[in-house]
């Protein structure tokens, strides 16, 4: 965690040895990211002890309320040799169980980003979606990653092609990069708001680029973001058949959904095997 939180600052903001228990004290540290002011806080790892101090100091630690009461996003970093799948008895649920319950319940009132507690889609999604794509792309090259491929998932996502290609397109973090886009049952039934190419418009990205944004809603979102791909991966049985249409004109590669490999966790050589193809 402290690693990631110098590399995002670029400074050595906390101190990072191979010793677990470095980082005693939440650490703080704000960037910039497109344009856009952010707070970093690093605070100390959950992990287990048998030590009675130890274990209380990891608790007032996590209880610290600017740690996590005045934070919008909560993530847990688990280091690359500890292989975890998701569900209820991995290591990643496990060590989350270990968070204090009113933390726990503050990040589940964070969980749904695009529609409120009764399912009515938020009328600022349009923003939350320019900011999502630009602030991933922000921070990839703030850690300077050059990413071979760059995997879209969601509605929320859908910004990232275009900017990619356009806005982005002559950044060397970005320049080898290919985008492969998931597509699912999932889109948005609610319209945008009126203006959305002109708001989503960055460097060399401009509104004509973004056409089908005229008519802002789901399908047309997601066929800005099939317009920039490199290959689309059906994820869902349901996809809209507009979409579907529409890949086939762009004569772009496409992986079909494939529930028995879904089923038994073989999905994951197909995509990487898919990957290779880009």
């Amino acid at each position: 965690k402290s690693s990631l939180l110098n590399a995002l600052l670029r400074e050595e903001a906390a101190i990072v040895t191979p010793v677990a228990g470095t980082t005693r004290d939440p650490v703080r540290g704000e960037l910039s990211l497109g344009g856009c002011r952010v707070l970093l806080t690093d605070t100390a790892g959950l992990r287990e002890t048998g030590d009675l101090a130890e274990a209380y100091r990891l608790a007032s630690s996590l209880a610290n309320p600017p740690a996590y009461r005045d934070s919008e996003q909560l993530a847990i970093a688990i280091t690359a040799d500890r292989r975890f799948e998701l569900g209820q008895t991995d290591q990643a649920w496990q060590l989350y169980a270990q968070v204090p319950e009113e933390l726990r319940r503050h990040q589940e009132e964070y969980a749904q980003m695009y529609a409120d507690a009764d399912g009515k889609f938020f009328e600022d999604n349009d923003e939350r979606a320019i900011f999502f794509a630009r602030g991933v792309l922000e921070t990839t090259k703030k850690l300077r990653w050059a990413p071979d491929i760059i995997h879209c998932q969601g509605w929320i996502s859908h910004l990232v092609p275009a900017y990619l290609k356009k806005a982005y397109k002559d950044d060397p973090i970005f320049s080898a990069s290919k985008v492969v886009l998931s597509l699912y049952d999932d889109v948005p039934e609610g319209p945008f708001r009126a203006g959305f190419a002109e708001k989503a418009a960055f460097g060399g990205l401009g509104a004509e680029d973004l056409a089908f944004l005229k008519k802002p809603d789901g399908i047309n979102l997601a066929k800005t973001a099939i317009q920039y791909a490199d290959g689309i991966i059906l994820g869902a049985p349901g996809t809209d058949s507009k979409l579907l249409t529409y890949c086939k004109s762009c004569k772009l590669p496409v992986l079909a959904y494939d529930a028995a490999a879904m089923e038994d966790g073989s999905y994951i050589d197909a995509y990487n095997a898919f990957y290779d193809t880009i």
